[in-house]
């Protein structure tokens, strides 16, 4: 499953299915209220349980957790540097 299709499914669990489904990949999802502030934190938590990624609270912005493409390339840009490190 595409990192962006699991993201959606997890936000689907803090807002209602059809709002997250109506979201384009770079729309707000704080604009959208989708996230709020407790919900950047759960984000940040999915991503660290689910792809393995330590989520620094400096790196916790809209920047990167604010939209599904930020929070997809967050990830993927994450991992890379993981795999680097190793």
């Amino acid at each position: 499953m595409a990192i962006e299709q699991q993201l959606r499914t997890f936000l689907a669990t803090l807002s209602t299915p059809a709002l997250v489904a109506a979201v384009a990949d770079d729309q707000s999802l704080v604009d959208a209220g989708i996230l709020d502030s407790l919900g950047l934190l759960q984000a940040a938590g999915y991503v660290e349980s689910e792809f393995g990624i330590r989520v620094d609270e400096a790196e916790l912005t809209v920047d990167n957790f604010g939209t599904v493409a930020a929070i997809a390339r967050y990830i993927r840009d994450r991992a890379t540097t993981v795999r680097a490190d190793h």
